[in-house]
This record gives structure tokens, C-alpha cells and sequence, in this order.
């Protein structure tokens, strides 16, 4: 056992900024990251410095025994072996484990189905969040967006309660600082150098425009500025890690084999690697911890022996997500060792209000094909809808890049209805609402004819109802539930149905026959799909207990624990009504500053 001044559980936005900040202020920092070191693709001569966008899956360094990735013999200074980023959606690379199995394959995602609770719940509830050193930055959009002012007002966010200095105007100073760090740019419909609108997102603004609405070119961060040479695919960035220009693949979710994009890797945790106070521990699995004399120790589980280890700290900053750090609190309390934890550990867990919707253009014309596999995943967003709410519900729209795998991992429906169905075509009606959910040889024929020329795909994010719940099983491994039903008149049905309405009358109003396909989950199946889960131990100043109360105070420290914080999208006391990266970075920026 070692003893540090402080461990940080997670390297994502909250965990990379924090072990930065006290890096840089001679801290010695333990940092654990669950999942694997992730480095682009590269052989001995370097290629890809000279390659540039020709790199392909060349690369790919998959075990042809198992088919899981495997380190290609590299390690980092702490003896972490690499595994190599790949344009790939094979699920050997996606997926940290197999469904239903204990097998690991240790990609980049890990998914949690509230089917998986063996405690039930009230609807589905799935959630995917990221894996791999650098957590979230590595697989989330790149969008920098600030929350607006009502999401911190109570009245206007379904009596959701932020701490006293959390408003908008608070926050802005930690905002500026991010999109210094996070180079952001806004996108624009001339620009080139990857910050340039899309062919797919023109046709998007064009229905909008068409639905007298409006829409702005998106904010989100590529590398670039004055670090970059302009006759160079590649150049250093200011922490000294070499990146490339955004070449508009379309990979951005899958990690970026150009580290094209920021992620805590190529700043804040390059800076924190540079002072020579951090130690880096990938494939660590915090599993408890133990309050001890003037500190805590850190329990861990080594994934790639099952050895288990342990550490001590004076701090611990629990920084593993919305689902991993209620985890890790909740074991700890099973085990006996944070008895005193607040009750509302593990509640209040909010999807952020996603919900994404297929989108069919049946007559675009030949030179306005929507090329879905150019340009980066978001490029237009639309406030219309937050500024101009429908009985109180506020939600934002963007326009998505997706791969064929999102559009068929569920049963589509196309609210026109099959216009020739057939027996064989293995179609399935639903007579409620006269239309099919289609599988099987039409789907297939469907999405070969259009897949990238005429579909597209729409996101809603809004104000939602923070009703899902982390739980832990005997085990000690976590589940999730969501625990109202999702029907009208509940907040998050009320909000995913204003979105489904509100895009379909976008795509109504498009001149080249606009059609929503989407499998109406919380109507059918009552399922809320999450990418930005935030909420499970919220902050509050109200305590630990009472209907108000939260897991940590305003600081980030846990209630009853000195010295052990939680700094992460789980603090989030609610929906923060755009993507959530930005925030959750500025409040890191805010806490860190306080932990010091």
C-alpha cells in the first residue's frame, strides 16, 4: 500500500481537471481509471503524421483469437499498456463487456439496462456511458454549450434546487476557462479546417427554416488556432501533445483516431502527467472506501490479474460518473465502511432529457444527398423550442450524425406505415397507431437504399424529471431503474412527446418529404435512452436528509465524510438542458478551485 495526498477515482472531465489542479499544486495524485489507456494509431515510422486522413482500420489490432482489442507491446511511464483507438463499431471494440456475461472485451462503452435490475422498475431506462483513460471526453460530441439561465431557477426547472452559487452568471468565469482549455469554436456554413456546417445539417436548417424556426451553427471544440501550421495535418498543441486537424469523419463518438477533438488526455491530464506528481492506474476497479485516522483507503481491484489492491490518501475525489460513483458509495456502504452516507445516494438520476429521432427525406434532389458520413456528429442546434415553451416544457434540437448501428439496434417504426406491406417482409402491426415496426428483410432493404443519402437523425435535450435510481445488488455491482411510469402527465413522457411533435412537424415542413422514424420508446415500451445521465448524488445546501436534501454539499464534499468528495455529472442536482459536458467541466473548474 502506497499513501498519496489525494486519489482521484476516474480521469473524465471531472476527474482529469481535478488531478490537473492539484498536479500543478505539488499534490502527489493516485488517479484510477476503470478502463484502458487509449493512444491513436501509429506504427514505428509514425505515419500518421504523414498519412493524415488516409488512416483507415490498418490498424486494427484486434487478437485474432478472441477478437478483443490487445495492446499492441507499448506502455506509458506507470507500465499501462496501450490499446489503439479504431474506426470500428464492431462490439468487440465498443463494448467494455458482453450483455448478460462476465466476459470483458474493454471497449470504449459500457451499457446498463434497467432489464438488468433484478429489483424491477417501473419503465426502461438505458444508459451508455464511456470507458478508457479520459472517461466521457473520449467518446462524447465535442459540444460546448452553456446552460442557459432557467436551467438553474427552480421554478423553471420542475422544482430542481442548485446550490447558492450555481447560476448561470456564476458559472460563466469557469465556462471562459474551459473554452480556453477545450480550444471551442462555433461552426459556420463557409469555414473550412473541420469547423465547416455539414451538407447533412443544411438540410436540417432548410426544414427548419420551412417550419418558421430557427437554428445556429453549433459550438464545439476541435483543435486548431494559431497552434496550428497551416501546410501540417498534424502540430503540437500548447500542452505539447502532438494533434491533427479535423478531417470530418464522422467517428467523433467512437474516440477520435486523430485526436482531433480535446479530451482530458491531450490537456488537462498532459499538464497533470508533466509536473511528475501524478501516478496513473488503468485498468483499476474501485471497489470500496474505507475512512481511516486523517484520511481513507482506497480498495481497488487490478482488471487485468483480479488482484486486489489498495491505497491511502488525507483526500479522495470520487470522479466516475453518474452510475460509477454512487457505485462505489453505495458498496462501500453495503460493506459496512460510510454508514452515514446520505439517503439520497444513488436517486435522483436525470437522462438529461435525450431522445433521438430518425429522419427520412424521400425526394431530396441528387446533389443534395445528406452525405451522413461527412462532418462532425452535431452541427446545428435550436434554441426555438426552450424560448418559446409549450406548457412549460423547454428542450433544445441538434441535428445527428449517426452509424447504421443506431438505426438498428431497436424495431423502427415509420409513422406513415409500411405503403406496401407483405407477409414475408416481417413486419409487425401495431393497430393503436396504424403503423408497423419494422425488422428483418424490409428494414434491411430500407436502410440499404437510404442509409447516408436520405436519413438523418434529430436529438431533443431538455428539462426532464430526475426520476431514475442507481441501485447495487448482493454483488455490489450496480443497476439502474427509473422509478415512475412514463405516461402523459409525467414530466419526461410530456417532454419526449413534445419533442417527437415538434420534429415531426420540422420534417412536415421540409420540401423534400420529411418523415420521422423512431420506435415511439416511451409510448411502446416505455424506455428513456440516455448518453448523459447526471444526478445520482446531487449537491445541495440543504443537508443530507429532507425531501431537498443531497449526497455532497456545494463544495462537492460528501455530508458526514471530511475529505471525500464527489466531483462529476453526478452532482448535477438535475437536467442541465444541453449537452452536459461543458458544465459539468466548468463546475470541475469551480470545485477544484475550492479542494485546493
Amino acid at each position: 500500500m502506497s499513501t498519496y495526498d489525494a486519489i482521484i477515482v476516474g480521469s473524465g472531465f471531472g476527474g482529469g481537471i481535478t488531478a490537473a489542479k492539484l498536479t500543478q499544486a505539488g499534490q502527489r495524485v493516485l488517479l484510477l481509471e476503470r478502463g484502458h489507456r487509449w493512444r491513436v494509431p501509429r506504427d514505428d515510422s509514425e505515419k500518421i503524421q504523414r498519412l493524415g486522413d488516409e488512416i483507415l482500420n490498418k490498424w486494427n489490432v484486434n487478437d485474432p483469437a478472441t477478437g478483443y482489442p490487445k495492446s499492441p507491446g507499448d506502455t506509458d511511464a506507470w507500465g499501462n499498456p496501450h490499446y489503439v483507438l479504431q474506426q470500428n463499431t464492431d462490439l468487440k471494440y465498443v463494448l467494455d463487456h458482453f450483455p448478460g456475461t462476465e466476459n470483458r472485451s474493454g471497449g470504449l462503452f459500457e451499457d446498463y439496462d434497467s432489464d438488468d435490475n433484478p429489483y424491477g422498475s417501473e419503465s426502461k431506462f438505458f444508459i451508455t456511458v464511456g470507458r478508457g483513460y479520459g472517461g466521457g471526453s473520449l467518446v462524447y460530441s465535442m459540444i460546448h454549450l452553456r446552460a442557459p439561465t432557467e436551467t438553474f431557477q427552480s421554478a423553471q426547472n420542475g422544482g430542481v434546487i442548485w446550490p447558492d452559487g450555481y447560476t448561470r452568471a456564476d458559472l460563466n468565469p469557469y465556462y471562459d476557462r474551459i473554452e480556453t482549455v477545450f480550444p471551442t469554436w462555433q461552426l459556420s456554413y463557409t469555414s473550412g479546417d473541420g469547423r465547416q456546417v455539414s451538407k447533412r445539417a443544411s438540410i436540417v436548417a432548410d426544414a427548419f427554416a420551412h417550419a418558421g424556426m430557427t437554428c445556429d451553427p453549433i459550438r464545439l471544440n476541435l483543435w486548431g488556432g494559431r497552434f496550428a501550421q497551416a501546410d501540417e495535418p498534424t502540430f503540437l498543441n500548447q500542452y505539447g501533445v502532438r494533434v491533427h486537424r479535423c478531417t470530418g469523419c464522422g467517428f467523433c463518438t467512437f474516440g477520435c483516431i486523430f485526436e482531433a477533438k480535446g479530451s482530458t488526455p491531450t490537456n488537462y491530464l498532459a499538464t497533470a502527467e508533466q509536473t511528475g506528481n501524478l501516478t496513473v492506474r488503468t485498468d483499476a476497479h474501485a471497489w470500496a472506501i474505507e475512512p481511516l485516522a486523517g484520511g481513507y483507503r482506497l480498495h481497488w481491484i487490478d482488471r487485468r490479474n483480479g488482484r486486489r489492491r489498495s491505497d491511502a490518501a488525507t483526500t479522495v475525489v470520487v470522479s466516475a460518473g453518474a452510475i460509477g460513483s454512487p457505485e462505489l458509495l453505495l458498496r462501500s456502504r453495503q460493506m459496512g465502511l460510510l454508514p452515514n452516507l446520505s439517503p439520497h445516494t444513488g436517486y435522483h438520476v436525470s437522462g438529461n432529457g435525450d431522445g433521438v429521432f430518425g429522419l427520412f427525406f424521400n425526394s431530396l434532389p441528387a446533389d443534395l444527398k445528406a452525405e451522413l458520413y461527412k462532418g462532425s456528429i452535431m452541427n446545428l442546434v435550436s434554441y426555438d423550442p426552450w424560448l418559446n415553451p409549450s406548457n412549460g416544457i423547454r428542450f433544445v434540437l441538434e441535428d445527428v450524425g449517426t452509424l447504421p448501428v443506431g438505426l438498428s439496434k431497436f424495431a423502427v417504426r415509420r409513422e406513415i406505415g409500411d405503403i406496401e406491406p407483405r407477409a414475408n417482409d416481417e413486419c409487425n402491426t401495431d393497430p393503436d397507431q396504424g403503423a408497423q415496426l419494422y425488422w428483418g428483410r424490409y428494414w434491411k432493404a430500407f436502410i440499404k437504399a437510404n442509409y447516408a443519402q436520405n436519413v438523418l437523425a434529430m436529438a431533443s435535450i431538455g428539462l426532464d424529471a430526475p426520476d431514475g435510481r442507481v441501485q447495487i445488488d448482493a454483488k455490489g455491482q450496480g443497476h439502474i431503474s427509473w422509478t415512475t411510469p412514463m405516461q402523459p402527465g409525467n414530466r419526461t413522457f410530456d417532454l419526449l412527446d413534445a419533442a417527437r411533435q415538434k420534429i415531426s412537424q420540422i420534417a412536415a415542413a421540409s420540401p423534400y418529404g420529411g418523415e420521422v422514424l423512431h420506435s415511439q420508446p416511451w409510448d411502446d415500451l416505455r424506455r428513456i435512452v440516455s448518453v448523459h445521465p447526471v444526478g445520482s448524488c446531487r449537491m445541495s445546501d440543504l443537508g443530507a436528509t429532507g425531501n431537498d436534501g443531497g449526497v455532497v454539499d456545494g463544495t462537492g464534499q460528501v455530508y458526514n465524510y471530511p475529505g471525500l468528495y464527489v466531483i462529476d455529472g453526478s452532482i448535477m442536482p438535475g437536467s442541465v438542458g444541453v449537452n452536459p459536458s461543458h458544465t459539468i467541466a466548468a463546475v470541475a473548474e469551480k470545485l477544484s478551485d475550492g479542494l485546493l
